[in-house]
């Protein structure tokens, strides 16, 4: 390339074409960039419109010099070993390490690879200026973290994909839990003489009250991590020997997920909705299930910058650019309805409500979907017909539903097993047996208004798979297992399990298939899958 201008022009046109980004969002960060000096490549990963992976890998695929100007500080990498290899990490992915070394590259492997043991390592340019500025970065974070400090916590946390910190104090200990994948696993227990200066730390950072301990609080702040800026909520409770305060993560990587990997099973049918021009489209799902997730991706599906989005959320999580995102603040009198409302005035085309909870914000919720705009609300229930139920509680006239209603998705989330020890524990999933989480759900489109009658006449059978009726098809597919689906429904899994498998039984008698090979379709679903059932069901 002959210049940064060249690789950056050339770089944009292979991001269009490669990815889903729209000319638009480049064009956009193309804009900013030259404002505040900052790469293409890193305006696009802050925006959230594409992943730092992804990012590398399209760098590298136009000019395979184009990590010299990337970066990434890895926690768990003592900066000792930093300097005593001489290499620097470029860039971090799901497979791959980048690393630009002054020394031999195979001396590098040996250093680095026990911190990356199930990534391979690539070596990109080494240049000596970078090198020595990545030192000194190193160097401001180590004088900052002393003792148990805050950011070390908070770069750990962030490096392991943990959602929430949980700090708990005790009599004469406290405990640092993280919440990996939906479950809490403690990291450490200290000597209480520690607790009350991280605690001060943290409520100093979130600008909150250090002298208050009767009464719970709330507060944030952000933290710069690998060129993003990651954003923390706080939720301090007073409790028995001390405040327990919990740290939610909010990382922007996680919401960059395309509903095409997010796992719903007919997504089809969701995406047809929120093509409408206007109209209700419902997420619902219990607290936790991913909502936010699927909303985001939804969002970067549709015309941001032809369209005028807005949302009202309580509070914002995640921020999407080039869209009017609202915090509810009750307090100073801007609640849902209000902000709806405010919405109708600004020339919308999108209106997204983060949570339906009562009759004012539903009924404004509905008479945007009637003028002729497109509406995206969430609602906390656990099945498609316990959506309308749910609207018919807070006091909606269910019959207007038939004019508007386009699509409803119900989902949560299950965990994902690790493939070498099926959720067992292993070194290569940090004894979790768990990588991942993937969308059990349920959904359907309404093409008409007869379909949306069929709908609210509970006499219509269900024409769509519930559920749990997904969940037990992604075990069948060793998408998850009989622990996971028990942990998330309890008796129920049971019951499903041991209907289906009888149900697959009689078909492998029918279709005379030995035990054995019966047994083989089940392998995905690991060992403990029909003992699970307790012995409950005619399969021996």
């Amino acid at each position: 390339m002959k210049n940064n201008k060249d690789f950056e022009e050339v770089l944009g046109e292979e991001i269009v074409k490669n990815s889903n980004i729209s000319k638009q969002a480049v064009r956009a960060c193309k804009l900013e960039s030259e404002v505040n000096g900052e790469s293409l490549s890193a305006a696009l990963v802050r925006n959230g419109f594409i992943k730092q992976d992804d990012i590398v890998d399209i760098i590298l695929r136009v000019n395979p010099d184009g990590l010299l100007n990337e970066e990434e500080i890895a926690p768990h990498v003592p900066t000792d070993i930093i300097k005593r290899s001489k290499t620097m990490i470029r860039a971090i992915t799901e497979d791959t390490v980048y690393l630009a070394t002054g020394k031999s590259e195979l001396e590098a492997k040996q250093y680095f690879q026990k911190y990356f043991p199930l990534q391979e390592l690539r070596f990109v340019p080494f240049d000596k200026i970078k090198f020595e500025e990545y030192l000194e970065k190193l160097s401001d974070l180590s004088r900052q973290q002393e003792g148990e400090n805050l950011d070390a916590l908070l770069r750990q946390a962030i490096q392991e994909g943990v959602s929430d910190i949980h700090i708990l104090p005790n009599y004469d200990t406290y405990s640092i839990s993280f919440r990996l994948l939906g479950v809490r696993y403690i990291q450490k227990v200290n000597d209480i003489a520690e607790f009350h200066p991280l605690v001060a730390q943290i409520k100093d950072r979130a600008q909150m009250d250090l002298a208050e301990t009767r009464i719970p609080q709330d507060g944030a702040f952000g933290l710069e991590y690998n060129s993003r800026m990651i954003d923390f909520r706080v939720a301090t409770v007073p409790a028995q020997y001390g405040e327990t305060v919990v740290i939610r993560i909010l990382d922007p990587e996680n919401a960059q997920t395309s509903l095409d990997t997010v796992g719903i099973t007919n997504i089809e049918d969701w995406r047809k909705g929120i093509s409408r021009a206007n109209g209700l489209c419902l997420i619902c799902g219990p607290t936790g299930s991913g909502k936010t997730t699927t909303l985001n991706s939804s969002m970067k599906e549709l015309d941001r910058f032809g369209k005028a989005i807005f949302s009202v959320e309580d509070p914002v999580e995640y921020k999407l650019p080039y869209i009017t995102q609202v915090s509810a603040n009750p307090s100073l009198g801007l609640d849902f309805q209000d902000a709806v409302k405010a919405f109708m005035r600004s020339d919308p085309d999108i209106i997204i409500v983060g949570e339906v909870r009562d009759i004012n914000t539903a009924q404004n919720m509905m008479k945007a979907a009637e003028t002729g705009h497109l509406v995206f609300a969430t609602l906390h229930t656990e099945t498609i017909r316990g959506a309308v139920t749910r609207l018919k509680d807070i006091g909606v006239d269910i019959k207007e539903l038939k004019y508007m209603l386009r699509s409803v998705l119900v989902q949560n989330l299950v965990r994902v097993p690790c493939k070498n020890c099926w959720g067992k524990g292993c070194s290569g999933c940090g004894d979790k047996g768990y990588i991942g989480r993937t969308v059990v759900s349920e959904c359907t489109y309404f093409p008409t208004q007869k379909d949306v009658e069929k709908l609210l006449d509970e006499t219509e059978e269900p024409w769509w798979d519930s559920i749990i009726d997904d969940a037990y098809i992604k075990l069948k597919e060793g998408k998850t297992t009989s622990d996971e689906l028990i942990r998330v429904y309890g008796e129920e899994a049971r019951d499903v399990m041991r209907k289906h498998i009888e149900e697959d039984y009689q078909e492998a008698m029918d279709e005379k298939i030995t035990m054995d090979h019966f047994r083989k379709m089940y392998d995905k679903m690991g060992e403990d899958y029909i003992n699970n059932l307790n012995g409950d069901n005619d399969v021996e």
